[in-house]
């Protein structure tokens, strides 16, 4: 049986069981197999396997999803399929499942090469067999299955064993052993984890290897790719000088927090150190050669970006691995309330990811405890003392695929923090007034903070002069006065076109043009003023506001002061119980303000509309967090089911409009404007500014 199979039943199965989660308003049941039943299933798989995919109880998950279902507001049947129903299509038993019994998938080495198995609960294997799986016409042993070729199927009396593989069912013999040896690679904690759920997967050093091999296989691929195409100028993608460039935070190794800063500057020309190709752009030919260089060290200590003539003549060795995880579990709980999924990894010692998860003296857990209540789009918060340090903070950011960059002065001192919170508030100036930053805030929680805002003072001001084609201004007021008597430090960045007789940029300088969608998604992100704000040094850190209005300043020193803060949110603190109690790191993505979000941006587009569903402010927002210890990582995802009926009422619609790819690209019509809300003039934002909006 191929991979193939095996993802063909187990992620249409979980979809299948996520979709019909609904809306409710009890109390958690959280009933689960149990310990014991995950043992004992798990250890229907051999020893040997590679890795293995379990539900201990089809009716147990069967009664939660029947469950589920009564609570959905809409039509029940917009879930595509039933588990069961995937499992008979996928394996050929069509008769005689034993609905209240155990499914078990695993992997497992055979001449070479890893095949699955597949173990399907019966009632009677003998009749299931005989009724189901008919003998294949050519005479030799096994059946055909109109998708999968040959299989090979053995009655063991409860279940029948099918794969692809007739020498592994031939030789299948149950003999406890893989529940103790996953227990011994991943831990006390791990095996919780794992059990914790009503369907769960471990998969071994092995099963992540052949991964790992995979994807380096594809950027590999991808690197000779652009030798072809791009001739000599991606041909060093191995040599040292080209590894050293290509590490652009200068954490010693690329890897995806290089990635991110290339993709930054994409489109940017001129003399660039994200141009790794010196084409005189940044483009996709240069992100092809980063991938290429992915997992390759350059300095064995962890410093500053360095210029690439400085960056020492180190061996470039591909690392251990590219993502660092040695044995991964996956648990899956459902819930009238929600879709809980828990992770729990074991990072290689050696790797990046191994050495930015060792963490650190256990402090508080992350919380909203400096951030305003209030509906929000997103909202996060992270220990830097339970991570390690800011140190560790930073090197784990630069794994995370698309991360923003990090500003200078915060990697510089990267000890200087001690947690940090952010949040995104809906603006009630509206995508064209006042940008997503609006009413956004954050909170950098430091012993030192009169340190820290001098920092960020200096390294704004340090971003001014002329860049490229643009002119940048950037004015720092300190100690204004507001008219509530509050002071606090104002800055504004303002960006235009340079004077025609201004001077050249310096050598290595950027040069930036002006790109039309750049400063779209400029004007989208900090409103059409540009990034400005207000920063306020406040007894244990720094309040740092995207807009200068006293209003929002004063919510977020009233929330710096400990008064009415996020974390006191009802909904939060019922999220709480679905996360791991000490969380490194926790976030909340408030879908419904996240989605009018989306649709203004969209609406922004002359000519473009998004199609999305509606969803109010108030829904519960997805709940996640990140705890790191002694190279374990462990995450909690907690998807309520309001949103799950979002994604069903959009999932209804996709059937509805196939084949539509979402937006309407269609030229306006001139004679006829584009429907505003009501109350709303064409062109005009939602709100007017605030009345103690600084001029």
């Amino acid at each position: 049986m191929s991979s193939c199979l095996s993802i063909r039943i187990v992620l249409p199965s979980l979809l299948a069981l996520v979709t019909g989660l609904a809306r409710a308003d009890e109390a958690p049941i959280r009933r689960t197999p149990g310990a014991d039943a995950f043992r004992a299933v798990i250890d229907l798989a051999p020893e040997s396997a590679l890795g293995v995919f379990v539900v201990p109880n089809l009716k147990l998950a069967s009664d939660d999803m029947a469950e589920c279902l009564a609570r959905i507001e809409g039509d029940a049947s917009a879930v595509p399929l039933r588990p069961l129903d995937l499992v008979r299509a996928q394996t050929g038993v069509g008769a005689g499942i034993d609905e209240s019994g155990s499914l078990v998938l695993w992997s497992q080495m055979t001449e070479g090469r890893a095949e699955f198995c597949v173990l399907v609960p019966v009632t009677d294997g003998k009749a299931a067999m005989e009724s189901s799986l008919k003998p294949a016409a050519d005479g030799q042993p096994g059946f055909d299955h109109p998708q999968y070729g040959r299989l090979h199927a053995r009655d063991l009396g409860r279940h029948i064993l099918v794969s692809r593989s007739k020498q592994l069912v031939d030789a299948y013999g149950q003999k406890p052993g893989l529940a103790k040896r996953i227990t011994d690679r991943v831990g006390i904690r791990g095996t919780e984890v794992l059990f914790s759920g009503d369907a769960a997967a471990w998969g071994g050093s092995d099963a992540m290897r052949q991964m790992r091999e995979q994807g380096e296989s594809m950027q590999r691929g991808r690197a000779r790719g652009a030798q072809a195409e791009g001739g000599d100028a991606a041909a060093p993608a191995a040599s040292k000088e080209a590894a050293a460039r290509a590490d652009l935070d200068g954490n010693g190794e690329v890897d995806n927090g290089d990635r991110a800063m290339l993709l930054l500057e994409m489109g940017e020309r001129g003399e660039n150190r994200a141009d790794l190709n010196r084409d005189g752009v940044v483009d996709d030919k240069d992100q092809v050669q980063l991938d290429g260089l992915m997992g390759r060290k350059v300095n064995a200590q962890v410093g500053p970006a360095t210029a690439a003539e400085a960056a020492p003549a180190a061996d470039v060795a591909p690392a251990a691995s590219n993502d660092g995880v040695q044995d991964g579990v996956v648990a899956i709980d459902l819930d009238p309330l929600g879709v809980s999924m828990r992770t729990f990894a074991v990072m290689s010692p050696e790797s990046a990811m191994g050495r930015a998860t060792k963490g650190g003296a256990r402090g508080q857990p992350a919380k909203l405890t400096r951030l305003p209540k209030g509906p929000f789009v997103v909202a996060f918060a992270a220990d830097m003392r339970g991570l390690g340090g800011g140190g560790a903070f930073l090197d784990l950011a630069s794994q995370v695929p698309g991360a923003p960059a990090i500003p200078e002065w915060i990697r510089e001192n990267r000890e200087l923090l001690e947690g940090m919170q952010f949040a995104i508030y809906p603006s009630k100036l509206g995508m064209a007034g006042g940008g997503v930053l609006n009413e956004a805030m954050a909170w950098l929680a430091t012993q030192d903070p009169a340190k820290a805002r001098t920092l960020m003072r200096d390294w704004m001001k340090g971003q001014a002069g002329i860049d490229g084609a643009m002119e940048r201004k950037v004015t720092w007021e300190e100690g204004r006065a507001l008219k509530d008597g509050t002071t606090a430090d104002a800055y504004a960045v303002t960006e235009a076109a340079a004077p025609k007789d201004a001077a050249a940029p310096a050598a290595g300088a950027r040069r930036r043009g002006m790109d039309p969608m750049q400063r779209m998604a400029r004007t989208m992100i900090f409103g059409p003023r540009g990034p400005h704000g207000f920063a306020k040094e406040m007894p244990g850190g720094l309040l740092v506001t995207f807009s200068q209005r006293p209003d929002v300043l004063q919510r977020g020193m009233r929330a710096a002061e400990g008064k009415d803060t996020l974390e006191t949110e009802p909904v939060i603190e019922a999220l709480r119980s679905w996360i791991a109690p000490d969380a490194d790191i926790v976030g909340y993505v408030g879908v419904g303000s996240l989605l009018s979000v989306v649709r203004q941006a969209a609406n922004s587009f002359p000519g473009m509309s998004l199609q999305l569903p509606d969803a109010p402010p108030s829904l519960e927002p997805i709940a996640f967090s990140v705890e790191v210890q002694d190279g374990h990582v462990e995450t909690s995802t907690m998807v309520p089911t309001g949103v799950i009926g979002v994604i069903t009422e959009a999932y209804k619609a996709s059937q509805v409009s196939e084949g539509e790819d979402g937006f309407n690209a269609e030229p306006a019509d001139p004679d006829s404007a584009p429907a505003q809300p009501k109350g709303q003039k064409s062109g005009a934002p939602r709100g007017k500014p605030s009345p103690d909006e600084d001029p």
